[in-house]
């Protein structure tokens, strides 16, 4: 009976199962998804940095690449057409407008283009050149925003990379580099932390730019990336978002840029940064090599602007333009006096209407005579 009961005991408590082995194959399976999956994330990151840095630079830095690729399409469909390159800041971007030159489509006629890209300082002006000639498509010329702001403006290349982050890849890091290499061959920083901080992870850092091209309803329209790219012409020009004004609201916005151009001292300088020289001396070089002409270019200023300039900076510039032409032997084109102040927004950022004569001037007076002088010849 209790040998019944025993027997009843432990049916009902029976032993339990070993389960030793399940639990090292469920771990064991963890492990491999786990490693699996950073396998597959490292490969997608890899994948992505690859495709920004050779294939789809617009996803990368969409103000630089849509360009690249209008260029690409001009010279795919005219390949006679010698590509005329207009580099600097927003001044260039809303001052240039290829169309209104009047070079006629047809072989052997300069193509020109306006690459000219939001803040690009020299440093920046240069790194586009440098991609667009490493991209395969080397200009006949480049011309070179020349204006006392921005030759006396403190913008390494090594900076470039921390000032707009996810903007630059692995190859830009040797073209920074070569921007700040000085005469002796001394080698300049190419800002290599600030560019792996967000191509080592471009899925974090790319996000809004990706999101832009993919899907831009999601996109607030302050974070969009695209905007700039959308307001230019075939030809790189992108008139300001600006529409004229009237005529007392302008002199109040040209009073207030005044006033900031006067607390930072600006128009006063007299000394021209490294940086800039470094960066131009950079530039030519390798267009030198190339047999690439480089034209220096004043930009159009409005009567008003240009009598906020201090004798000494515009004695220092006239100095270092000079300078530029003695050593190195390039070209220096005057800026226009007859521009007036209907034709800008706030001194040195022009209207369309502004843009398209100063460019037809430009052309007619300059760069037309310049090119039947001799100007592309021995390429």
């Amino acid at each position: 009976m209790i040998t019944r009961r025993l027997l009843r005991l432990r049916l009902a408590f029976p032993k339990p199962r070993r389960t030793d082995g399940p639990v090292r194959l469920r771990r064991r399976s963890a492990r491999r998804t786990l490693a699996c999956g950073l396998i597959s994330f490292v490969a997608a990151c890899a994948a992505l940095s690859v495709t920004l840095d050779s294939y789809r630079v617009e996803w990368l830095d969409p103000e630089f690449g849509h360009r690249l690729n209008q260029i690409r399409a001009l010279q795919a469909k005219s390949p006679d057409r010698p590509l005329l390159l207009f580099v600097g800041t927003s001044r260039t971007q809303m001052a240039i407008s290829p169309s209104a030159m009047g070079f006629p489509d047809e072989p052997g006629s300069p193509q020109p283009y306006n690459l000219g890209y939001r803040s690009a300082g020299p440093s920046a002006a240069a790194l586009n050149v440098f991609r667009v000639i490493d991209a395969g498509h080397t200009p006949a010329a480049v011309f070179v925003e020349f204006a006392p702001q921005t030759l006396m403006a403190r913008n390494p290349a090594h900076e470039w990379p921390a000032k707009w982050p996810g903007r630059l890849s692995y190859s830009d890091l040797a073209r920074i580099r070569e921007l700040g290499t000085t005469e002796d061959g001394t080698p300049g920083a190419s800002g290599s932390r600030a560019v792996w901080a967000t191509a080592a992870v471009p899925w974090a850092g790319n996000r809004l730019t990706l999101m832009s091209h993919w899907f831009p309803e999601w996109v607030p329209l302050r974070d969009q990336r695209n905007r700039e790219s959308e307001a230019m012409d075939g030809f790189g020009f992108r008139p300001p978002f600006w529409v004229p004004v009237p005529a007392e609201h302008g002199r109040t916005s040209l009073e207030n840029v005044r006033k900031n151009l006067e607390q930072s001292k600006q128009l006063h300088k007299t000394q021209i940064h490294q940086s800039v020289d470094l960066a131009y001396a950079a530039l030519i070089r390798r267009c030198q090599a190339l047999r690439v002409r480089v034209v220096f270019v004043r930009n159009p200023e409005s009567p008003a602007f240009r009598s906020w300039y201090s004798p000494e900076c515009i004695a220092a510039t006239n100095a270092y333009a000079s300078q530029l032409i003695q050593k190195y032997g390039v070209t220096v084109f005057p800026g226009p006096e007859h521009l007036e102040e209907s034709d800008f927004a706030d001194g040195f950022h022009m209207y369309k209407h502004g843009a398209e004569r100063y460019s037809r001037w430009l052309a007619d007076t300059h760069i037309k005579p310049w090119i039947a002088s001799g100007g592309l010849k021995g390429r």
